[in-house]
């Protein structure tokens, strides 16, 4: 078995914490999950990011894990239906996720517990990695590097309850081979 781990690291020593690397995850229920790259659902990572209280967000093949940055315990996962994105997080604790291949796929939106809310955008219509939003999850950024495709600016003046809708697109690259 190949574990694809997170390595968590002291801020004030660079030593690892007691729990790191994270290659098995024990949750609040007793289910247990491993990040394996033999995995049907969670093998490499995709994207990792802090949530608004320190927990790691990390994005696994198809599974999105929020982990506990103090323990290494699982919190709450989310099972999508292919390649996930990295996830992002606003003040509010909503979580933002799409997919890698999104041609035809949303992005969603999820609660802290990582419960479907959901869909920020009902059909992103392009390959992304990565997101960004703003704290009150109103604009939201979405990157591309495949064709030059750039930055998507989407707006929702209610976010969770009306979709983003694009607003602009910008540093588009034309003739990079």
């Amino acid at each position: 078995v190949h574990y694809r781990g997170i390595y968590v690291l002291d801020p004030a020593t660079g030593q690892h914490a007691s729990f790191s690397p994270i290659e098995i995850l024990t949750f609040p229920d007793g289910t247990v999950d491993s990040l394996t790259a033999e995995s049907a659902n969670s093998g490499g990572g995709r994207g990792i990011e802090v949530d608004q209280d320190g927990h790691i967000l990390s994005s696994h093949y198809k599974t999105l894990y929020k982990i506990n940055y103090m323990t290494g315990e699982g919190v709450a996962m989310w099972v999508g239906e292919s390649s996930l994105s990295e996830a992002v997080t606003d003040a509010n604790g909503n979580v933002y996720v799409g997919y890698v291949i999104s041609a035809e796929r949303p992005l969603v939106v999820l609660d802290g517990d990582l419960n479907f809310v959901g869909n920020a955008i009902d059909t992103v219509g392009h390959i992304n990695r990565a997101i960004e939003v703003t704290s009150d999850g109103q604009d939201m950024f979405l990157g591309s590097t495949w064709d030059g495709h750039g930055v998507t600016h989407w707006n929702s003046t209610v976010p969770g309850v009306l979709a983003h809708e694009i607003v602009d697109t910008f540093a588009i690259f034309y003739d990079v081979d």
